[in-house]
């Protein structure tokens, strides 16, 4: 170091040795303030700023000019996606959920949802203890307190005697959505005027998401996960006459989006009477119906409508209905179409209408999703049904693209293609083409639940064992049992066959 030092002073004083780096004018051309080196290293010269307002070039006295790179944006967790990036997966380990060590690795289906599901039950114990005995919890949290951090059934809220317009606001932004309408109603019975018609309207969108609930906790992970498994799946139908009703008839005059939230939660609570009355209502006011509103009545025709050619006359007058009112189609309309059609798959021209919906799509300029080629899957590749080899020329189509989730459907595509690639076609090298396709990049997370998991992985070896070599096989079948996958009894007698 102290060397170097020496080199820098002399470098300074212009007294450098012939030859030690080279000609002074070109090697060393940078002057350094000796005092100041321990610091700082200034470059002499005047930074130019480009069109776009950035440092681009600073110029120097030697007439040369050094071309700084832009600022590249970078997200809080690019550090981490890179190191991600050059660890593979572990077949050998249990996923993070589960305690690595061999006494506690689970090693079949139900350890497996007990386990994950019993440290999830403390978390909600603990909830409960602190939601229902708070005094007993007085010392803070964190200080200051992040509410952020916090579950929405750990926010509470102690109804005031005089509500205001602030606490109906951070009851809704805490997503206590219950406690929200009760401030309302009471602030709604002594000053109606306090409550702004965007308050009534931002209340009225979140009671109709949530169905007049309170917002679910975000952060139980592990019931979504096991959902299925943990109870048959129940279709929560619409409150009717709910606090969502009421704040709808306290909207006057009703607007364009008071009947857009309400009809679209009609229909996604399957009160699909309620949503066809409300649109009519709407058309009669001659209100403009959005593409949204649109998209969600197509999802429940089947649910209107029996035949199938009902359900056709009635999806076309919609979209007929959009042509007039100049309502151009986004994806998830196309997709709603594409669903109605897999629901009429036996329809003699359902293939045919569903590839004259792909070229509309890219007449539009619409990139279909991952969604709309798992219809189009259901659609050729129907059970007792003609061979289609359709599957092939999706693969092809999402060769070398980036995944991305569009539609909330799109987590269907992987399991439905690798039945296709099982149980329709029996051929290894498109189900290994499927599998390859699921661990490019992250597309693993389209398997949203253990469900999708099971299903998908499940195929996958039982269209090994009846294709492939034993070696082959088992050199899989180490690699996902039991770590990423249970075998059931249908796959064990396959292979005992």
């Amino acid at each position: 170091m102290a060397g170097f030092l020496c080199i820098l002073r002399l470098a300074a004083t212009k007294n450098l040795p012939p030859g030690l780096f080279g000609k002074q004018s070109d090697r060393f051309p940078w002057r350094f303030s000796v005092g100041a080196f321990s610091s700082t290293a200034e470059l002499q010269g005047t930074p130019e700023e480009d069109a776009a307002g950035s440092v681009s070039a600073v110029s120097r006295p030697s007439g040369r000019r050094v071309k700084l790179p832009k600022r590249i944006v970078r997200s809080p967790t690019d550090i981490l996606d890179a190191l991600a990036s050059t660890v593979g997966k572990d077949a050998t380990g249990p996923h993070y959920r589960y305690v690595d060590d061999p006494f506690f690795i689970p090693t079949n289906a139900t350890n497996r949802r007990i386990f994950a599901l019993s440290k999830e039950s403390g978390r909600k114990a603990a909830r409960y203890m602190v939601k229902k005995y708070p005094a007993l919890f007085e010392k803070p949290k964190a200080d200051p307190e992040i509410s952020a951090f916090l579950a929405a059934s750990q926010l509470g809220f102690q109804r005031p005697t005089e509500p205001t317009v602030k606490d109906i606001v951070d009851c809704m932004q805490k997503g206590a959505l219950v406690a929200a309408f009760e401030a309302y109603t009471d602030l709604n019975e002594k000053t109606p005027e306090a409550i702004t018609p965007e308050l009534r309207q931002e209340l009225l969108e979140r009671l109709c998401f949530h169905n007049s609930d309170d917002a679910i906790d975000s952060d139980l992970l592990e019931e979504k996960w096991f959902a299925h498994y943990i109870q048959k799946e129940v279709r929560r139908r619409w409150k009717v006459g709910g606090p969502a009703d009421k704040v709808f008839q306290d909207i006057k005059p009703k607007t364009a989006e008071a009947y857009a939230a309400m009809i679209c939660a009609n229909a996604r609570f399957l009160h699909v009477e309620g949503a066809n009355t409300l649109l009519e209502e709407m058309q009669q006011e001659n209100l403009p119906v959005p593409v949204q509103v649109y998209n969600e009545m197509i999802k429940i025709v089947p649910l209107l409508k029996d035949s199938i050619d009902s359900r056709w006359e009635m999806t076309m007058s919609f979209l007929s209905s959009m042509n007039q009112a100049g309502v151009a189609p986004n994806l998830q309309t196309f997709n709603a179409v594409l669903e109605v059609i897999s629901r009429i798959a036996m329809w003699r021209r359902s293939r045919s209408t569903a590839l004259g919906v792909f070229a509309e799509m890219k007449r539009c300029g619409i990139e279909p999703s991952l969604a709309s080629y798992h219809f189009l899957l259901q659609i050729f590749c129907r059970e007792r049904g003609p061979i289609s080899h359709i599957l092939l020329d999706v693969l092809q189509a999402l060769e070398g693209k980036e995944l991305t989730l569009r539609d909330p459907k799109d987590s269907n595509f992987f399991p439905t293609a690798m039945d296709v690639a099982g149980r329709h076609l029996r051929d290894v090298a498109v189900a290994r083409k499927v599998y390859d396709l699921l661990w490019t990049n992250n597309n693993s997370l389209f398997l949203t639940d253990a469900l999708k998991d099971t299903v998908f992985h499940g195929n996958f070896l039982k269209v090994l064992v009846a294709g492939e070599s034993v070696e082959n096989f088992f050199k899989v079948y180490d690699e996902l049992v039991p770590m990423t996958l249970v075998p059931d009894s249908n796959l064990l007698l396959e292979m005992v066959k």
